[in-house]
């Protein structure tokens, strides 16, 4: 469900978009270039990219992910999708030619996902407490692993305009890491 917040005394239900077979909706993420797209990831395992304005799905992949889709983000400049998934891959999606490539895997599905201001880096977290630094210049691409956490990694965030040097981490463990 699409809700628009205005001020603090009214808000409403703008649409609702319907995924026909789906049970649960787990990932969403708006465009950041774009007003109108919107990606969501569901227990499907799939990907899907919507026209929030007219309500209509423009895009969905025949590929998917063979767990449920749990974490979704945009790149910065709109192209791409990267999708984390419980099935322990990390996947790119690319909108303009439709290509899909996984990126690696963790050993244990994953839960979390941040990209660098620059599209240069993706970090990803995994339920068993370790985090894969992405390098997305580099194919095949390149990652860094360690376990951060003892428990799974729930949110990761990129400090904005630091270059991806600076990556904060929580998780079920009580501690957020820089």
């Amino acid at each position: 469900t699409i809700t628009r917040y205005g001020d603090r005394k009214a808000s409403h239900q703008l649409k609702t978009l319907e995924t026909k077979g789906v049970r649960r909706v787990d990932a969403i993420s708006f465009s950041p270039v774009s007003r109108t797209r919107l990606a969501s990831g569901s227990d499907d395992g799939r990907i899907r990219v919507w026209d929030i304005e007219s309500g209509e799905l423009t895009y969905i992949p025949d590929t998917k992910h063979d767990g449920a889709v749990s974490s979704m983000v945009f790149t910065n400049d709109g192209a791409q999708i990267v999708s984390a998934g419980r099935d322990a891959s990390v996947r790119i999606w690319n909108l303009d030619d439709h290509s899909q490539d996984i990126l690696g895997m963790h050993e244990a599905p994953v839960l979390s996902i941040a990209i660098s201001c620059d599209d240069g880096i993706v970090a990803t977290g995994a339920e068993d407490g370790t985090l894969r630094i992405w390098y997305l210049s580099q194919k095949p691409y390149e990652s860094q692993f360690g376990r951060n956490h003892t428990f799974s990694v729930l949110s990761l965030a990129f400090r904005p305009g630091a270059g991806g040097r600076w990556l904060a981490s929580s998780s079920l463990d009580g501690a957020v890491r820089l």
